[in-house]
Formats: structure tokens, C-alpha cells, sequence
């Protein structure tokens, strides 16, 4: 499980940057598009691959196999930094990410397995680098991404004076992720939350579907997504 934690401690090694223009919907790659809302700055590829690396450094986990397609950030005018969020790419085997959708279909209510590594993991890293995960704020449930399910892990990081809250989605598909991480200061929460929504009711992963012509449905079939 220390995929999980690597995708979250990603998003907490990146630059300040500024305001920006609204957008529209964008393609980031894979046939995968999504559309960010007023006050959120792309963030270059090098920036975001720097963040991988201090990630890889402290955690252990090789982050060559990541391949970042989006990442973006909102500060407030004083440049205050308030919101992440960012959209990854990581090629693993097919038998491994089979292994980990089953893991997602057939979890128990309280998500027990990955709660478990989850909790042992962060009580590691606060114990070595004094990260401010804050164990019982951990949270793991279901998620759908444009009816596609994935797992989603959220938690409190205590900094000095302030709390981020931090969410990763992991989808598998055939020889793969998709990770979607976001954070927020806790203090804009009501701010945030509806805008983190909306993003994420806006991704759409067009190479996951088979389309039923007859019945008008759509099927997921976990493509060869990863090149």
C-alpha cells in the first residue's frame, strides 16, 4: 500500500505559483479531459516531476513508472497557497492492478486491508520524517471517476498553525493507474469541496468504454490504456 502514500506525500512537495484565467476542458493525455474553474495555474512537468523525486527520497517508492499528465494549483491574491491538484499515470503489471481492483470490488465495509496498511504505513513516516498525518483522520471508501471505480484515501496533515486535507484516487485499468491527488487547507473546506467536485464530475476517460449500440450503455473494459 505504499503506492497510496506516495501519491499523497506527491502532493505536498510542490511550488507556489500564481492566478490564472478560467479554462475550458482540456485534454491532458490518454483520452482523458477534464476542466479546471477560475484561480487554478498549470504547474510545468519539471516542477511536478522535482515533487516526485523529493516523494521517491523519502518514501522509498520508485517513482520512475509515473508519468505526470496534469497538475495545477490555486493561491490566494496574498499568494497564499490553498488547493492542489494534480492527474498521474503509473504502468504496472497487468496481474498486479487485476489483483488490486479486485482488492476495490469486493473490500469490506470498513475497507479493513487497506485501512490497516494505510494506518501502519503513516505511523511510519510521522515516526521518520514527522510528516503530521493525523491517524485518525483516515478515510478510505469506494469512488467513481466517469462510472469507473477506483479507491479513494483521504487524511489530515498537521503543519504548525494549519490542517491540509489530502485525497488520492487510484483507478486500475489493464496495465496501470490513474491517480488523481488534490489537497486543501482545511479552513476553506466549504470553499473547496464543491470545487473539487466539480472537477472530478468533469474527468472523463473516453479509452475505458465499449459502447453497447444497441442498448445504448456503456461497458468498462480496462483497455490497454499505458503505452
Amino acid at each position: 500500500m505504499r503506492l497510496i502514500l506516495s501519491i499523497l506525500l506527491f502532493i505536498l512537495f510542490l511550488p507556489t505559483v500564481s492566478f490564472s484565467l478560467e479554462r475550458g476542458a482540456e485534454n491532458i493525455g490518454y483520452d482523458i479531459s477534464l476542466t479546471m474553474p477560475r484561480g487554478w495555474t498549470p504547474l510545468s512537468k519539471q516542477l511536478l516531476t522535482q515533487a516526485y523525486n523529493r516523494t521517491e527520497a523519502i518514501t522509498g517508492v520508485n517513482q520512475g513508472n509515473n508519468k505526470v499528465l496534469y497538475g495545477s494549483s490555486c493561491y490566494l491574491e496574498d499568494g497564499s497557497a490553498v488547493a492542489n491538484f494534480r492527474v498521474t499515470i503509473e504502468k504496472r503489471n497487468p496481474k498486479e492492478t487485476e489483483d488490486y481492483l479486485q482488492n476495490i470490488i469486493f473490500a469490506d465495509d470498513d475497507f479493513s486491508v487497506f485501512r490497516l496498511s494505510s494506518v501502519a504505513i503513516a505511523k511510519e513516516m510521522n515516526s521518520k520524517h514527522n510528516i503530521g498525518i493525523d491517524i485518525i483522520s483516515i478515510h478510505i471508501e469506494k469512488k467513481y471517476i466517469d462510472n469507473i471505480i477506483g479507491l479513494l484515501t483521504s487524511f489530515n496533515r498537521h503543519e504548525e498553525n494549519m490542517i491540509e486535507c489530502i485525497t488520492s484516487i487510484i483507478i486500475p485499468v489493464y496495465d496501470g493507474f490513474i491517480k488523481i491527488s488534490y489537497s486543501y487547507v482545511e479552513r476553506y473546506k466549504n470553499l473547496f469541496v464543491p470545487i473539487i467536485n466539480k472537477i472530478l464530475s468533469s474527468i472523463r476517460i473516453k479509452n475505458f468504454y465499449l459502447y453497447d449500440k444497441e442498448n445504448s450503455k456503456r461497458h468498462d473494459y480496462r483497455p490497454l490504456l499505458l503505452k
